[in-house]
């Protein structure tokens, strides 16, 4: 076993750098679409968290050697229908968070990682409804509780570690506490209300230049109606539009989720971890098709004031 010994600032900073060094490889490495291959030497349990109608359910992994001081990373899942393990319902199997999961604990890790509300094991959860970002961090609050009621470990031992729109989550969670690290993977730094526009602005140019649009405005003009819909509770709607099906799924699936879209499309995140005490680090990979350029000016705006 290690030997044991308490956490004082300059142990924490150095957890933080050599985890920020182990993330690089592990992080940028993965594909999340693709199949990896991890060799695991330690064990792995089940474990569940009594949540608001319910419970949450996931897995704990420990690496092979551990003890009281060995430090906690919680994974938090991106948004949508992406379970515990990365896998998405009836598209893709590729144990991307499982993977995660089994390289930080081989590398002295003690990592939990949960199916969301409403996902996977923990689906019950939902009011046919979909749950909201506060929802989320609730729940999360309660299984940071439950590391500190279960596995006698204090937020300044634990990390969170969001991915895409989880980050979101971890944000709103950690807002003036006091954590070892947050780490953020595949950062949106603007409102999911400006990206979803850029990338309408794309996508609206080539379907016009292709000849499936007729009028290269309508899909953000569209848009803004709709974002001004849920804002101010109006009628919205998009049968008598012609534009593609997708697009009015889209538009249509925002509308009828009118609190989880409210919150979605207003958060700035950017601004969130402004109000952090605990440190922050932020990997975002050179070719991350998610990322749109006016996030990445954001986030090197952002940078480049931190510096000064």
């Amino acid at each position: 076993m290690l030997k044991t010994r308490s956490f004082n600032k300059l142990s924490i900073k150095y957890i933080c750098i050599f985890l920020f060094i182990l993330l690089i490889p592990i992080i940028t490495s993965t594909n999340v679409f693709s199949e990896q291959i991890v060799t695991f030497s330690g064990t792995e349990s089940e474990f569940d968290v009594e949540v608001k109608n319910g419970r949450i359910y996931g897995n704990i992994t420990y690496p092979k050697v551990h003890d009281i001081n060995t430090p906690v990373i919680i994974i938090v899942s991106d948004l949508g229908n992406v379970d515990r393990n990365g896998n998405i319902y009836n598209i893709t199997e590729n144990n991307y968070y499982k993977n995660l999961a089994y390289q930080l604990s081989n590398n002295g890790f003690i990592t939990l990682r949960y199916d969301k509300r409403g996902i996977g094991e923990s689906s019950n959860l939902v009011d046919n409804k979909t749950p909201t970002i506060s929802q989320h961090k609730d729940d999360l609050i309660n299984i940071v509780n439950y590391i500190n009621q279960k596995m006698g470990r204090k937020e300044k031992r634990i990390f969170l570690l969001g991915h895409d729109e989880g980050n979101l989550i971890v944000s709103i969670t950690a807002q003036k506490r006091n954590f070892s690290g947050l780490i953020f993977y595949s950062f949106q730094a603007i409102k999911q209300e400006d990206i979803i526009k850029e990338r309408l602005l794309k996508d609206s140019n080539n379907l016009y230049i292709e000849g499936t649009l007729k009028d290269k405005d309508i899909l953000v003009d569209i848009y803004n109606d709709l974002v001004r819909s849920i804002e101010n509770n109006l009628e919205f709607t998009v049968k008598d539009k012609n534009i593609p099906k997708r697009y009015k799924n889209l538009f249509l699936s925002l509308y009828f989720q009118k609190e989880y879209s409210k919150e979605l499309l207003t958060l700035m995140p950017i601004k969130l971890i402004e109000n952090q005490n605990s440190p922050v680090f932020i990997v975002n990979g050179k070719k991350d098709d998610r990322l749109t350029e006016k996030g990445i000016n954001k986030l090197q705006d952002y940078n480049n004031q931190r510096k000064n």
